[in-house]
């Protein structure tokens, strides 16, 4: 991810979500935990070594991120509608059309 798609997400999760810093813990450190965890198959003690921080403080701000999250899906995922055509690549393999 770049730098400036880092800072737009931050942004925007300040700007529309609950998600704030804490006493000892910065938003930057708390997304930067979450897309550590979520982009690498990496573990708690990983995420741990990694930015010097202990257990709670990564179990908190995955929560917290992950929360914040739910907010930034409805505004900007739509889902397709009982109106909106189905793609040929789907409606034309057996193995996707019943299911998708």
């Amino acid at each position: 991810m770049s730098r400036d798609t880092f800072i737009s997400l931050k942004n925007w999760l300040v700007n529309h979500t609950q998600l704030r810093a804490s006493m000892h813990v910065s938003v930057e450190l708390k997304l930067a935990i979450f897309l550590h965890i979520v982009s690498r198959p990496a573990s708690q003690r990983d995420t741990m070594e990694c930015y010097f921080v202990g257990n709670r403080v990564v179990s908190e701000s995955f929560y917290e991120v992950l929360e914040s999250l739910h907010i930034l899906c409805p505004a900007f995922v739509k889902l397709p509608d009982l109106n909106t055509p189905l793609a040929s690549r789907i409606s034309d393999d057996p193995r996707f059309y019943p299911w998708f």
